[in-house]
């Protein structure tokens, strides 16, 4: 089922985005060890780039592995929740992007084909906007420190409100309407229902009475105890790049940040799509 919605939804994911894929795509079934192992390494990893580039001291090399050991242990707890994710392995001196899916998570979920297509057509979205930068875009999800290099703008905001985007899109052309990411059906096991219940909907709960706007201060990863954004970060997300694309030219100019950090958006710009508009058509193009 996972190989006949890769092979799908491709060709779909090119048109709608229009960035390419790269002749080959890796995608590994996994366990929950297997999962958090991966997504664990390549978060430590990014870590010690920073400590070396950056000079980070003792004291603040030690902050950030505390923080890398909640998030670790939030993977761990919402495991069923995530099903799939992209992250970048090192092959020797070489980094390349990976689709990560877990079964047992999917049939926890109640996953069929249609949500495991919208899950395949999420990640091959990160695949394009990792290859359209040469992973730029994957470097600033993991960038420890990252206003220390210039970096400033929200790499998870846009890049994950553009995948649920191309997602949405490639479900609604394969099966007539587009698949939601908060998808029920009453396929999902007593222990999905269980975690829901008692641990998804109460922090859901809990954070909407702590903030009411969910990107009134913008998900930062490395100052962040959780393992991926805030539910509410995807559908804003898909909100702003609709809002994006529906202006004229304003794919190919969305398609710029995978290569530019310098045109993500803002956490002011987030709120105010035609704020980050007028900048990068003012800014104009950048050198490569």
């Amino acid at each position: 089922m996972i190989e006949k919605a890769a092979e799908t939804a491709a060709p779909h994911v090119e048109e709608i985005t229009g960035l390419a894929l790269p002749d080959t795509v890796t995608i590994r079934l996994t366990s929950r060890h297997g999962f958090v192992t991966d997504v664990m390494a390549e978060q430590r990893r990014a870590l010690r780039r920073a400590i070396v580039e950056l000079h980070l001291s003792v004291e603040e090399s030690k902050g950030f592995q505390d923080l890398l050991t909640l998030r670790e242990e939030d993977l761990w707890r919402r495991w069923m929740q995530v099903g799939a994710s992209t992250i970048v392995e090192l092959h020797g001196n070489r980094e390349a992007p990976l689709i990560l899916l877990l079964p047992d998570a999917l049939h926890h979920q109640g996953a069929g084909e249609h949500e495991i297509t919208l899950f395949v057509a999420n990640e091959l979205c990160h695949v394009a906007e990792h290859h359209a930068g040469d992973g730029l875009i994957s470097r600033a999800h993991t960038m420890a420190c990252p206003d220390r290099l210039g970096t400033v703008g929200y790499s998870h905001f846009v890049a994950s409100g553009h995948g649920l985007w191309c997602a949405q899109n490639v479900t609604e052309r394969l099966f007539g309407a587009p698949v939601g990411r908060d998808f029920t059906g009453g396929r999902e096991s007593e222990e999905y229902k269980r975690y829901v219940r008692e641990e998804l909907l109460p922090e859901q709960e809990r954070r909407a009475r702590t903030a009411p706007d969910p990107l009134r201060a913008a998900w930062l990863p490395w100052l962040s105890e959780t393992s991926a954004p805030p539910c509410e970060v995807y559908e804003v997300g898909r909100k702003w790049v609709t809002t994006v694309v529906g202006f004229d030219g304003g794919r190919d100019q969305l398609n710029r940040v995978w290569s530019d950090l310098s045109l993500l958006p803002t956490a002011a710009e987030v709120l105010d799509v035609v704020a980050w508009w007028n900048r990068v058509n003012d800014q104009g193009p950048t050198a490569a």
